[in-house]
């Protein structure tokens, strides 16, 4: 009874926990990126100051990028509170199996969070190195379209169509290997989730476990299913 108890309270504080942080953080992070957005727009004066920004879209999709970009981040804390709230639980739930056996278990899930981290780290980097080129390929493209040619002296060759090409090829070269890259974050979840499994379904083929630890660590299971 004092189980269930247990498992019903953590699991309405998780539920709270992950929404409200996950909500809050996004949403001060859209906050912060469109006020920052609406300042470099509004100190804005000559050609030169625009032909500066690298964005990834064209300024009319500013707004769309950002809600965009929002919703990402969202998710994504989510789903990384949610295994971290689960991983606890499940930790928890084997204490009740074997002390070190659980211990081996959140070391295992220390190590692998930090090379989690560092990786996504590596993939943020190439995320705003695939922005940085997506924005100057938009610049060459809007000055083509506006006639800033007429307005202002440039050299031929800083818009040659060789250095249009050039452009186009090494954003779509560093986009295709970001595109390739982004799937490692799923791939990590992915044999997290075999690994935990595992982990727990040979705890229960080992050590001897009580209705109510088995229900717990079924539970989870069905919960690591969902994410």
């Amino acid at each position: 009874m004092w189980g269930i108890f247990i498992a019903i309270a953590f699991s309405i504080i998780s539920i709270l926990f992950v929404s409200y942080l996950s909500a809050s953080v996004s949403s001060n992070f859209a906050s912060n990126l469109k006020e920052r957005l609406f300042s470099i727009v509004m100190n804005i004066n000559t050609l030169d100051d625009y032909s500066k920004i690298n964005f990834s879209g064209l300024m009319t999709r500013l707004i769309r990028g950002v809600d965009t970009e929002q919703s990402f981040v969202l998710i994504l804390l989510r789903r990384v509170l949610s295994l971290i709230i689960a991983a606890i639980w499940i930790v928890y739930c084997l204490m009740n199996l074997n002390e070190m056996y659980a211990f081996a278990f959140a070391i295992f899930l220390l190590i692998y969070a930090v090379l989690f981290i560092f990786k996504l780290n590596q993939t943020a980097n190439d995320y705003f190195k695939v922005k940085k080129l997506n924005g100057r390929l938009n610049n060459l493209f809007r000055d083509k379209i506006v006639g800033l040619k007429t307005i202002k002296l440039f050299s031929k060759e800083e818009y040659s169509s060789e250095i249009f090409k050039k452009a186009a090829d090494d954003a779509f070269n560093e986009g295709y290997k970001f595109q390739k890259e982004i799937n490692f974050p799923s791939i990590f979840m992915v044999v997290l989730h075999i690994v935990v499994v595992f982990f727990i379904l040979w705890g229960l083929f080992i050590f001897e476990a009580n209705n109510q630890t088995a229900v717990n660590l079924f539970l989870a299971l069905l919960y690591l299913l969902y994410l």
